[in-house]
């Protein structure tokens, strides 16, 4: 394991679809995952160094926003890439009853957009989040995302059915610095990015 580059891995989708959960069932012994990065960097080049490793067998990202990056992390990182699908409706819904504010989370319908485009890539799993509750579905996602470990049934049956969310005000708290930080990424993307960025600033 040590002394070789990590197998790296992505798994991204709408938020609130469960990217926190994939982050700490993904994290074993031999395997890394970093859960929702972003507001650590200030330009999308800076994701490089977490996926920079020689003492994990398989090191990873899990995190909603950088789906929005998800052409740039397939052709220079090159990882094994999982886009988890969700309902708009219910994404919007689980967010209104944890009290986080719809306007801060704008995109959802312009990521559901860019994800959809790399369905196909050859790199690319696809699952939807009411699959992630069977072991079979989560099977595949495992072996997909870090071929060659393996699946801990032990590890499964702690997991399943555990919600790992923060309690609503720190969420509230993360959003805010998140909305701030993607601000700036956004900003190198494209004009429709920088239009919404600004009009989010303007707002706050």
């Amino acid at each position: 394991m040590k002394g070789e580059p990590s197998g790296k891995f992505f798994v991204t989708g709408l938020p609130r679809s469960r990217t926190a959960w994939m982050s700490a069932f993904l994290t074993t012994g031999e395997t890394l995952c970093y859960h929702e990065p972003s507001c650590h960097i200030a330009k999308i080049e800076d994701i490089s160094t977490f996926f920079d490793s020689t003492f994990y067998k398989h090191i990873g990202v899990s995190e909603s926003s950088l789906g929005f990056f998800i052409e740039w992390i397939l052709e220079n990182i090159k990882p094994r890439t999982l886009i988890i699908e969700r309902d708009i409706a219910e994404v919007k819904e689980s967010m209104r009853q944890i009290g986080l504010p719809m306007d801060r989370f704008y995109f959802c319908e312009l990521l559901q957009e860019t994800l959809s485009q790399f369905r196909d890539h050859p790199l690319v799993k696809v699952v939807h989040f009411n699959s992630l509750v069977h072991k079979r579905v989560m099977q595949d996602v495992y072996w997909h995302l870090m071929p060659g470990c393996a699946f801990d049934e032990e590890r499964w049956a702690q997991f399943n059915g555990m919600s790992i969310e923060g309690i609503p005000h720190a969420m509230l708290e993360k959003a805010r610095k998140y909305a701030d930080n993607l601000a700036l990424l956004y900003a190198d993307i494209n004009g429709v990015l920088r239009e919404l960025a600004q009009n989010d600033q303007q707002a706050a």
